[in-house]
């Protein structure tokens, strides 16, 4: 199965999750934690479904649990983001749009990167759930990369065409 075809087959639970992500960024760009537990929730309820529509079994607490170790993982990153956000605040009225912006577009991109890639494994013949736990360092360095300008383009065009969700 192609990766489009994977992202096809499981659109819904990743849009519904991105753009849940999306939305945590607003008052995330002013409570930092706020967002990273409505992403982290966000995150287990899209693997779940995932797993689901694969013909996997997987449960919410486990899932939880590898994705709270993802964004434990990504800390520095994150941390590294909020402190962005945070000064961006500091200019008067286009800062504050700016960090809420930016903020929105990164728990969005991280959250399709994240489903994307447990779509992508879950969909493999010989993937076992089990096997994701040996996968964190790879899929936290993966979902916390940091975008390159094409793909903050792509993702603002994905935000834009799949808004159904």
């Amino acid at each position: 199965m192609s990766l489009e075809d994977i992202i096809k087959k499981h659109e819904k639970a990743i849009y519904t999750a991105a753009y849940a992500a999306g939305a945590a960024g607003i008052p995330g760009a002013f409570i930092p934690t706020l967002d990273i537990t409505v992403v982290g929730g966000a995150w287990a309820t899209m693997t779940v479904s995932i797993a689901n529509k694969s013909g996997r079994k997987l449960d919410k607490d486990t899932a939880f649990k590898l994705c709270s170790t993802i964004l434990a993982g990504g800390a520095a990153y994150i941390g590294g983001t909020k402190i962005l956000t945070y000064l961006f605040h500091m200019i008067p009225g286009l800062g504050t749009m700016g960090a809420v912006g930016i903020n929105s577009l990164l728990n969005f991109l991280y959250t399709f990167r994240m489903g994307r890639f447990i779509a992508m494994q879950m969909e493999k013949a010989d993937f076992n759930t089990e096997d994701f736990a040996s996968m964190i360092p790879e899929i936290t360095a993966m979902v916390f990369a940091m975008p390159s300008m094409a793909e903050i383009r792509q993702t603002w065009t994905d935000y834009n065409d799949h808004k159904r969700y």
